[in-house]
């Protein structure tokens, strides 16, 4: 369904190979789960949540799990999600208002 974030998938899980180790036998894409919601150890509340991360009319499952830390890798979902909408991550918004203007001239190619 998201054939054009292939390349961006294939890319962490090199970076999990280098940094977590190899994956078991089969494995080929990263799982991926919530270390923290909302800027907290808790769970979330799918009732809200599920209409942001799937498709109306999926049932939805909550797992615990307990992974050794030297098996993760954290990430971050928001500068996560810009990647995969091919965007730029700005840490400024002086940044971003002298940058998005170049960006957007660019060709889409």
């Amino acid at each position: 369904m998201y054939e054009n974030w292939k390349e961006a998938y294939d890319w962490l899980a090199s970076q999990m190979k280098k940094r977590v180790g190899l994956p078991s036998e089969g494995v080929t894409l990263p799982v991926w789960a919530w270390y923290q919601w909302e800027g907290a150890r808790k769970k979330p509340d799918l009732r809200k949540e599920r209409w942001g991360n799937g498709f109306c009319g999926e049932k939805f499952v909550c797992l615990e799990c307990d992974i050794p830390d030297h098996e993760v890798l954290l990430s971050d979902f928001d500068s996560w999600s810009i990647v995969l909408s091919n965007s730029l991550i700005y840490w400024t918004e002086e940044e971003y208002n002298k940058t998005e203007p170049v960006f957007d001239a660019l060709p889409e190619e």
